[in-house]
């Protein structure tokens, strides 16, 4: 595991609460804090919105892995996976490679490879689902990068 010095992304949603009332953050800094029930949102269908991780020195990548949507289950039994946008299909750009991606409609840790060395990856949404949700909001709850076996890792 890679972890990033920082984590940026665009257009965070509002803070808002769950069904019991209690407070939710969307800010980019749950993207990378190892809980799933976590989330950056940002408002609409997500398209063009970004994600960027950077590290203090470059960095080799082997792998990305995205829970693609908002994975909570709340504590009043509301699934929010379905209740907001999730994405279908994204941009990896990094040190002049540029990979896209498509992801299950899942909420699931999803790997992608993506072998690049580099202090900055960015993730920009390219498609997300169409149905109507209860939310208009697109999320995605978790972003894991991978170094190739043998290399240093957090």
């Amino acid at each position: 595991m890679l972890p990033p010095v920082s984590v940026a992304a665009s257009n965070p949603a509002e803070d808002s609460t769950d069904g019991a009332g209690k407070p939710v953050t969307f800010k980019a800094e749950n993207l990378v804090d190892g809980d799933p029930t976590t989330a950056w949102r940002t408002a609409g269908n997500g398209m063009g919105a970004s994600i960027t991780l950077q590290w203090a020195e470059p960095v080799k990548i082997q792998r990305v892995g995205l829970i693609p949507g908002y994975a909570q289950l709340d504590d009043q039994g509301y699934n929010r996976f379905k209740e907001n946008r999730r994405v279908l299909q994204a941009k990896f750009v990094a040190a002049g490679s540029t990979k896209t991606v498509d992801f299950k409609d899942a909420p699931d840790m999803q790997f992608q490879p993506f072998d690049v060395t580099t202090q900055n990856l960015r993730i920009e949404i390219l498609a997300t689902t169409t149905d109507t949700p209860k939310r208009d909001f697109t999320a995605v709850s978790e972003v894991l990068v991978l170094a190739p076996p043998g290399a240093k890792q957090e």
